[in-house]
């Protein structure tokens, strides 16, 4: 474990099994959604996956994460 410095991120919640297809679809939405809503990404999507492999698809819990360039205050 390591510490990081304070980030904030832009995620969405899916369900199912890994289809590379499917991720990078759900990958462009967020990043669309992101820019619509004024901010700026600020590095690589982070695919983070919960369950075990063994769950079945439709149970898999996952997210897409994008960091956020900071905004001024």
């Amino acid at each position: 474990l390591r510490q990081l410095s304070r980030q904030r991120f832009a995620a969405v919640r899916f369900r199912g099994a890994p289809d590379p297809a499917a991720v990078a679809r759900r990958e462009a939405a967020l990043l669309a959604a992101v820019r619509d809503a004024g901010l700026e990404p600020d590095g690589a999507t982070i695919y983070a996956r919960y369950d075990p492999p063994w769950v079945p698809g439709i149970l898999r819990r996952n997210e897409l994460l994008v960091p956020l360039a900071p905004t001024p205050e």
